[in-house]
C-alpha cells in the first residue's frame, strides 16, 4: 500500500433523511454513502433559493420535497429533508473514508468530490493549459530531464524556464495552496518519514501532456516530496494514464479530473499508456494533463 496521501477535496454533497432511524455516536459509512447525493435535487420547498439556512458553518438546511401536499384523513405524507453537510460526523466521515488505503480528505471545496481546486482556480489553470498546448511550446522528454528515450513518451515544459515572474502564471499562483500548513500535517500525520516535507523550502513545477501512446516506466524523482494533479476534458476522450507505483505491488490509483496525489518522491512510480479514443484529433488539448510540483531542501 502506498504510504502517501491522495487529496480528495471533497465537495459538500447534499444528503437525504429518509426518516427516523437510531441515534448512533458514530455515522456508519455504509450510512453515509448510502443517503449521499452529488448534487441538491430541484426540492418543492428549496429555503432561500436553493441556498438553504446555514447553522454555524457545519450544516445547511436546503430544504425538503413533500411526497403529497393534500393529506387525507388516515392518509399517508412522505416528507425528505435535505442537508448540505459542511462540518461534523459526516463530513468527518467523508474526510476519513479512505483511511483505510491511506487516502485522506483534506477539506470541501465547491467543485465537488475528488476536486483539489476550485472552479475559479480551474478556469485559471485551464487558460494556461491552452496558451501552452502547442507543439513549438511543449518539450520532448530530453528537455524536460529525462535523457533515456525509452523511460518516458510525452511532452512537457518546466514553468519555471517559462516564466521569470512566477506572478505571471495561473498554474504557479493557484498551485501554492498546496503549500499550505493543512496540506503539510495531514501528509506528515500519515507517517514518520513523511515530516520531511516540514523541511522542503523549494519548488518546481513540470506541466506534462499525455496523448496517443504517452507513457512514462517506472521511475523515482530527484526531489523530497512529489506532488500530481491531473486535468483534463469532460468527457474524458483517452483510456489509461493511470498512476502506478511499482514499488508496493503495483498499487494503481486511477487518474480522475482535478484530483491531487502527495507521496515521497523516492517512490517508484510510473504512467499507463494513454490511448485516445476514436477519431480525436491530436495536440487539441484532449489528453491527459499533469501538474508535477517537485519539493525539494536547499
Amino acid at each position: 500500500m502506498v504510504i502517501g496521501i491522495a487529496a480528495l477535496a471533497l465537495g459538500a454533497a447534499a444528503c437525504v433523511d429518509k426518516g427516523p432511524r437510531k441515534h448512533k455516536k458514530k455515522i456508519d459509512p455504509a450510512y453515509i454513502q448510502q443517503h449521499l447525493l452529488s448534487a441538491p435535487p430541484t426540492m418543492t420547498n428549496a429555503l432561500d433559493n436553493g441556498q438553504g439556512a446555514n447553522f454555524d458553518n457545519k450544516i445547511v438546511y436546503l430544504g425538503n420535497n413533500v411526497s403529497n401536499e393534500t393529506i387525507t384523513p388516515g392518509g399517508k405524507v412522505t416528507i425528505d429533508h435535505y442537508w448540505k453537510v459542511l462540518d461534523g460526523e459526516i463530513g468527518k466521515g467523508l474526510l476519513l473514508g479512505g483511511l483505510d488505503k491511506e487516502l485522506r480528505g483534506l477539506c470541501y471545496y465547491d467543485a465537488g468530490s475528488r476536486n483539489f481546486y476550485t472552479k475559479d482556480e480551474q478556469d485559471l489553470i485551464w487558460q494556461e493549459l491552452d496558451f501552452l498546448t502547442h507543439r513549438h511550446k511543449l518539450q520532448p522528454p530530453q528537455a524536460t530531464g529525462q535523457f533515456n528515450p525509452m523511460m518516458k513518451k510525452n511532452k512537457g515544459v518546466f514553468l519555471d524556464n517559462v516564466y521569470a515572474d512566477r506572478s505571471m502564471s495561473n498554474i504557479l499562483k493557484v498551485n501554492r495552496k498546496i503549500f499550505s500548513a493543512p496540506v503539510f500535517k495531514v501528509f506528515a500525520d500519515l507517517c514518520l518519514h513523511n515530516r520531511c516535507i516540514n523541511a522542503v523550502n523549494s519548488d518546481t513545477t513540470l506541466l506534462s501532456y499525455y496523448e496517443a501512446s504517452d507513457h512514462y516506466k517506472p521511475h523515482a524523482d530527484t526531489a523530497v516530496v512529489t506532488a500530481l494533479s491531473w486535468h483534463f476534458r469532460e468527457p474524458r476522450r483517452f483510456t489509461g494514464g493511470n498512476l502506478v507505483f511499482s514499488d508496493y505491488c503495483n498499487e494503481v490509483v486511477h487518474v480522475e479530473n482535478n484530483m491531487l496525489v502527495i507521496f515521497p518522491s523516492c517512490f517508484r512510480h510510473g504512467v499507463t499508456q494513454v490511448k485516445m479514443n476514436d477519431g480525436v484529433e491530436a495536440w487539441k488539448g484532449h489528453g491527459r494533463y499533469c501538474l508535477s510540483s517537485f519539493m525539494s531542501i536547499r
